[in-house]
Order: structure tokens, then C-alpha cells, then sequence
């Protein structure tokens, strides 16, 4: 049982050892090809740009889940006075959090746009 697993093991590795040669063989041109840029830009102003951006809709997201959350547990409290607190308190930070991603988006759209328009 064990010899026929090594044999499996070592027919699939000899296979994908293999199959990219061929595929390689089968594709060659005499054409000279040119890669593409993953990330879509070379400026790295825009590459920062687009980091701050996702990072800022990351953390929409969580204050959205975080606002979800203090609602649920204000609702499903059953008249719990610290559990009505909690409740909240959830919602309030969240909603704070919102603020301050607001706040940091602003001031990182402007800083950019100057940053930009001085160059």
C-alpha cells in the first residue's frame, strides 16, 4: 500500500514537471512578449492612493458591522439595563469610528490633492 501512495507521488511530481515544458514548447513564437503590470499603475502616488482607499473602505466596513452589532444587542437586551449600555456603547464608538474615518479621509484627500497640484 505504501509503495503504490510513493509511486502515485512520484508519477503526479514527474507530471508537473512536465506539463509546463510542454505547455512552453507549444506557445514559443519568435514574437518577443511584454508582462503586464499587476497593479495597474506605475505612479506610486496612485498605488498609495489606492492602498489608503481600500484601507479606508475596511474600516467603513467594520464600523458598519461594529454599528450592527450594538443595535442587535440593544434589541435582543430583553429590558437588561447593562446590556442596553453595551448595546450603546458599541453603537456609539462606532459611530465615533465613522467620524474619524470621515475626518482622516478628508484631510488624506486634501493632503494628496496639494501634494498633486504642487508637482
Amino acid at each position: 500500500m505504501i509503495l503504490w501512495m510513493r509511486a502515485k507521488v512520484l508519477w503526479m511530481m514527474a507530471v508537473a514537471a512536465l506539463v509546463p515544458v510542454a505547455a512552453h514548447a507549444a506557445g514559443t513564437t519568435a514574437s518577443t512578449t511584454s508582462l503586464e503590470n499587476p497593479i495597474g499603475t506605475s505612479s506610486i502616488a496612485v498605488l498609495i492612493g489606492n492602498v489608503i482607499r481600500a484601507g479606508f473602505g475596511l474600516v467603513g466596513s467594520i464600523a458598519l458591522l461594529m454599528f450592527i452589532y450594538g443595535g442587535f444587542l440593544w434589541l435582543t437586551s430583553a429590558g437588561s439595563p447593562e446590556r442596553v449600555k453595551k448595546g450603546r456603547d458599541v453603537m456609539v464608538w462606532a459611530v465615533l469610528g465613522i467620524a474619524v474615518m470621515f475626518t482622516a479621509y478628508a484631510v488624506t484627500t486634501f493632503i494628496i490633492s496639494r501634494l498633486g497640484s504642487a508637482s
